[in-house]
């Protein structure tokens, strides 16, 4: 901790430059790390996915894919038909 300390003791003795000069440096040693970190996960995770993974399987005509906001509206219809048949 007193390093850290004695660093920034030095850095407030120096000029503005020098600090923004330090403060870049620090910065892009910051980014570096942080992508030499994600890379190393990213290629780590990526080899445990299989070569070859099956094509997925497409619809046919009979089946019918339904959208979330598809089937909302259908339960929001049934549910107003359900309302107004009781109302009556």
């Amino acid at each position: 901790m007193q390093v850290i300390q004695r660093t920034i003791e030095k850095l407030r003795e120096r000029t503005e430059e020098e600090r923004a000069a330090f403060a870049g440096s620090v910065a892009i040693g910051v980014v570096i790390v942080l992508f030499l970190g994600w890379a190393a996960f990213f290629f780590s995770r990526s080899s445990a996915v299989p070569e070859s993974v099956p094509p997925a399987q497409e619809a046919t005509t009979s089946e019918q894919t339904v959208l979330p906001f598809d089937q909302i509206a259908a339960d929001h219809d049934a549910q107003v038909q359900m309302s107004t048949s009781s109302a009556q």
